[in-house]
């Protein structure tokens, strides 16, 4: 699953309490992603489906776990659920199936969600991975589907944060960008537009452009052959992980598309030496733990 796991009752006073800044941390991952598809809800549990032809031949051979994620807010009377139909890995049948409901340990339980809320697309068999997608459906009540919103899959490369054994090594596996000192990112939600009428200059308050996704994080230098120079300029993936007390993981923020630029800061004396990484991203996806 690309998502955290499920929460326990027993962790729910740590999850609703605030993050401290050692909590969340960036991995970062040479390999892409993909968006093979994409539906638009048209009526109470109909819709159309439209395909990218270019990213389903690369879903195709990269293997990935599939998420699907809002590109318009909901706010629905039940849950939505998605169901994703096509063959995995060995060209036998695949389904996969993604619901947007409220987290369980979640203070507000209101079924309204924002754009980038993604959810795992979890195979009804265990090991399976798509490769080819051949067909969408959504079950959505009347209030989800009132402003035709849409939803995308995503192909995003499976993620752990379990560490790897001594001596051994994944090729793509998402690298720590450890020792980090901060960590700042724009999420891509439309920010909001004044319309003036006369001498009132936000008479009416529209939904404006979609920002750039931007991230920005500095960290300390242990060696110019790990960490952040390793990924200067480099087109992959970033998931900011927010893992309390080390033990409860509550959320991760997909970066699909970052490219990284980073540069090393010099001090004098005893000064430490730290790297600033200025990054833009195509999408980013918020997968809460259910």
């Amino acid at each position: 699953m690309l998502g955290p796991s499920g929460l326990v009752p027993a962790q729910y006073p740590v999850a609703l309490k605030p993050a401290a800044g050692w909590e969340c941390q960036l991995w970062v991952s040479p390999l892409g992603h993909t968006q093979p598809a994409e539906f638009t809800m048209l009526g109470v549990n109909s819709g159309v489906a439209t395909y990218n032809v270019a990213d389903a031949a690369l879903l195709a051979t990269n293997q990935q776990e599939l998420a699907v994620a809002l590109m318009d807010p909901i706010y629905a009377a039940g849950n939505v659920v998605v169901t994703v139909t096509g063959t995995d890995q060995f060209a036998a049948a695949y389904t996969g199936v993604g619901t947007f409901k409220p987290p369980a340990w979640s203070q507000n339980q209101e079924r309204q969600f924002p754009r980038g809320w993604a959810v795992d697309l979890v195979p009804t068999t265990a090991g399976q991975k798509c490769a080819a997608i051949t067909g969408i459906s959504v079950v959505a009540d009347a209030q989800a589907v009132s402003g035709q919103p849409r939803l995308a899959i995503f192909g995003v490369p499976s993620f752990s944060t379990a560490p790897l054994p001594p001596g051994t090594y994944t090729a793509g596996a998402y690298q720590l960008v450890s020792d980090k000192t901060s960590l700042n990112w724009v999420p891509r939600t439309p920010e909001a537009h004044a319309v003036a009428s006369g001498r009132d200059r936000s008479k009416y308050v529209k939904l404006g452009e979609i920002p750039v996704g931007q991230l920005e994080i500095s960290t300390k230098v242990g060696s110019q052959g790990d960490g952040l120079m390793r990924y200067n300029g480099v087109r992959g993936t970033g998931v900011v992980v927010e893992k309390k007390e080390r033990t409860v993981e509550t959320s991760r923020t997909y970066l699909l598309g970052l490219v990284l630029t980073a540069k090393p800061n010099t001090g004098e004396s005893v000064e430490d030496v730290t790297a600033t990484g200025m990054g833009m991203y195509q999408e980013d996806l918020l997968m809460i733990a259910p």
